[in-house]
């Protein structure tokens, strides 16, 4: 009889994070544990995800869903910044029942699975993708299959930490089943959908402060264009969502599928009942693929833009040019979608002149919504080595590891490269949003509805957004007065 499996996404408080921004920040949708537990239920596995983001897990509840669901194994998926809260999770669940096996997965235990596995209520880690590995993982822990048999996993055996050889990527990505989004769905307040959809895995691109391709490689994998509509037409019938939201890193490699995609989109009337986004970069960007996509139902499109200096787009790897993304960013404005472009500040080597020259880019462009980021040296990445060689010591706290310092409270930057402050680039930070925002174009935008990212959902969110930039407003005016 197969163990039933229990998928966690663990999360940091977001008022503690966030603060008085916690509104503004999106939630996110686990699609990773979705995947994972379709491949499981498909092979008669009983599958539960619990996310912390709509309920944290104490010892109470903890205690109970082993009681009641009676997990073999735990599966916990952790990113850098929540290493900690997985740990406290997994010790949760080892005090619940001794016989409850506890597996780390996704980007930090792929890259640091060592420390993951410090931690003695860690018993198995999954590095890189982990579909297979997880129901190899089961079997193991059920005395069906020996660990040193399965490829990607890291485990104790006799008191030492054994690394097996990696696990080959899966070339072709339609051989894994849809998202269990009926799972990830039980976990929603009501109101909230999945209404997200990833055609594809890898990135052949290598900028160096990136962490998601230490996971799903570098190799560029899709699926089809059928299955792609398949899975659309599957979230039309089950949910009725209006907009669905491509996560795909760069949606547009492969001019060729892009093509088919939307034109099986409007052979089947999908773009008649439904809009959709996407990313993408913005060297893949012409007039005749945003006609095709504008047709087919396409209304926003996302870049990564990074920064207004060519120095620095040269610096990180990005391979690209500020014409190239003026270029983009004009195109799509002119083909009636709605744009949103993604900034880095704080980057090796950048002067305060550059994150000036940032944000007065970033004013330039014709976009409806911007995002600021700090730079985050994630483990595994370049940005890392050379945080690593500034002086970095994280002294095994990666709780702060965020790109969003200037809605977290009491946080400072994780990474501030030579010859400027934390201050400084929090304040950065402050005012690339403030002036990119406060501006009468976008407050008008605001008040329209046109930012469904800002959109003001009800009179009391409203004021919250309000004292949000009235707190931001202060916090910059408080820096300048003390010459920070």
């Amino acid at each position: 009889m197969l163990g039933n499996v229990l998928l966690i996404h663990p999360c940091l408080d977001r008022q503690q994070q966030y603060g008085d921004l916690a509104d503004l920040v999106w939630s996110e949708v686990p699609l990773s544990l979705g995947f994972l537990a379709a491949y499981l239920v498909e092979r008669g596995v009983e599958v539960k995800i619990v996310d912390e983001q709509w309920g944290r897990l104490d010892d109470e509840r903890i205690a109970e869903l082993v009681r009641t669901f009676q997990p073999r194994l735990v599966g916990i998926t952790t990113l850098t910044p929540v290493l900690h809260r997985s740990f406290e999770l997994a010790e949760g669940f080892k005090r619940a029942s001794a016989e409850v096996a506890v597996v780390l997965g996704n980007v930090h235990p792929t890259i640091r699975p060592d420390e993951s596995l410090s931690h003695p209520a860690v018993d198995l880690v999954v590095r890189g993708e982990g579909e297979v590995a997880l129901w190899e993982c089961l079997q193991h822990v059920q005395g069906e299959m020996d660990a040193a048999e399965i490829p990607g996993l890291s485990y104790r055996r006799n008191g030492e930490i054994v690394h097996n050889p990696d696990r080959p990527y899966e070339k072709d990505l339609d051989v894994f089943p849809r998202c269990a989004y009926e799972l990830l769905r039980e976990n929603m307040p009501a109101g909230v959908a999945p209404a997200l959809l990833l055609t594809s895995r890898g990135c052949p691109y290598r900028c160096i402060f990136c962490s998601s391709r230490l996971v799903s490689g570098h190799a560029y994998r899709v699926h089809s264009p059928e299955r792609v509509v398949e899975d659309v037409e599957y979230l039309l019938h089950q949910y009725g969502l209006p907009n669905m939201l491509v996560v795909d890193d760069n949606f547009l490699v492969g001019r060729r599928r892009i093509e088919e995609i939307c034109g099986l989109f409007v052979e089947r009337g999908i773009h008649e009942r439904i809009t959709w986004s996407c990313q993408a970069r913005a060297d893949a960007i012409d007039e005749r693929v945003l006609e095709i996509m504008r047709g087919a139902g396409c209304i926003a499109i996302s870049f990564g833009i990074e920064c207004g200096s060519q120095r620095l787009l040269d610096l990180i790897g990005k391979h690209q040019s500020l014409e190239a993304n003026t270029r983009a960013v004009k195109l799509a404005h002119r083909a009636g979608l709605r744009t949103r472009g993604s900034f880095i500040l704080g980057l090796p080597t950048e002067t305060a002149e550059e994150s000036r020259e940032t944000i007065r880019f970033a004013k330039t462009l014709p976009l409806d919504v911007a995002k600021f980021a700090l730079a985050t040296p994630y483990p595994g990445t370049d940005l890392y080595e050379i945080a690593v060689e500034e002086g970095l010591d994280v002294g095994g706290d990666w709780s702060r590891m965020s790109s969003m310092v200037m809605g977290m409270e009491g946080a400072e930057p994780s990474y501030v490269p030579r010859g400027r402050t934390a201050k400084e680039l929090e304040r950065a930070q402050t005012r690339a949003h403030l002036e990119f925002y406060l501006r009468p174009r976008q407050l008008w935008a605001i008040l329209r509805g046109r930012n469904p990212e800002l959109r003001i959902r009800s009179f009391g969110h409203l004021l919250r957004m309000a004292r949000a930039a009235l707190r931001l407003l202060g916090k910059l005016a408080l820096g300048r007065r003390r010459g920070s």
